[in-house]
């Protein structure tokens, strides 16, 4: 609920943004009304949503607004159901299909969805992904990217990066762009706690990369969405052990350590700029996180 694709999302009203109606609630008459006066809020999204998709009727559409001003919800459309009655609705049984439907020829890259069922038929019939918070689970379309997500891989399924000394050259990253593929790559690096002003730190040290005709990669121990959405400067991630706690300390040192090793051969760096920890120093303070934390 705090994550720029907000801005290119679907999101649900009822079990999303508020809790859902009882059954007494959901009369379509006074007591329906008294709930969208008075719904109690569920998530509260602090970015902007693209569109609001719910099988709400249209002739709640006044009281539907009025709730999400009161709780600062900023939207772009507001998509309702036409239909005269619940009734009606229910006799149709049109809630999935007429949010996929929505979705289907919007420009919308996720649905985020209560129900499960619904999810399923919404990822179904528009063919795009679903998030359910109902079960915590992205619902994907029948398509070779879903059974790509549905495989359960085990932890050593990059063992074959520790077979390989070298990276194929198909395998290196290539940058389209004809005037920055020829340049140099410099790993600019800040892993460990950062200060305040490492933003402006960074953004002296990319000039100064850029400058000397050099292409620079961000390297960071934690996400930065400013940082990792700007597109002049690719920005790469090296996770700590709170972000893998099911891993013991030496499948982590394992993981961690392959991955900055195929980073280096996949953009093929040149040289490295070290602001913060360097990588060895970082491995040593996670690793002392870790038994600290088991003891």
């Amino acid at each position: 609920m705090h994550h720029g694709l907000l801005s290119k999302a679907c999101i649900d009203i009822d079990g999303v943004l508020c809790l859902d109606p009882t059954d007494t609630e959901n009369d379509d008459g006074p007591a329906y009304e008294a709930f969208l006066r008075n719904a109690r809020a569920l998530h509260k999204p602090t970015r902007f949503i693209a569109y609001l998709v719910t099988s709400r009727l249209e002739k709640y559409r006044s009281l539907t607004e009025t709730w999400l001003r009161t709780n600062s919800i900023d939207y772009g459309k507001l998509i309702m159901l036409d239909l005269p009655s619940a009734a009606e609705r229910r006799r149709r049984g049109t809630h999935a299909r007429f949010k996929a439907a929505f979705y289907r020829q919007c420009n919308a890259e996720i649905f985020v969805e209560s129900n499960l069922r619904q999810a399923n038929e919404i990822a179904r019939i528009s063919n795009k992904p679903v998030l359910c918070t109902e079960t915590h689970q992205m619902v994907l379309p029948n398509t070779p990217l879903r059974s790509l997500f549905n495989m359960r891989m085990p932890f050593d399924a990059f063992a074959f990066f520790r077979r390989e000394q070298t990276m194929p050259e198909e395998l290196r990253y290539t940058i389209a762009d004809a005037h920055n593929c020829p340049k140099s790559r410099t790993l600019v690096s800040w892993l460990g706690s950062r200060p305040d002003g490492f933003l402006e730190a960074i953004e002296s040290i990319r000039k100064i990369c850029t400058a000397k005709n050099e292409y620079p990669i961000i390297v960071l121990s934690d996400f930065h969405q400013e940082l990792m959405s700007r597109a002049e400067t690719p920005a790469e991630f090296i996770p700590q052990v709170h972000h893998l706690p099911s891993l013991s300390s030496g499948q982590y040192q394992d993981y961690v350590r392959r991955r900055y090793d195929l980073m280096l051969r996949k953009w093929a760096i040149s040289r490295e700029v070290t602001l913060g920890l360097s990588f060895e120093e970082f491995l040593a303070e996670q690793l002392s996180l870790r038994r600290g934390g088991s003891t």
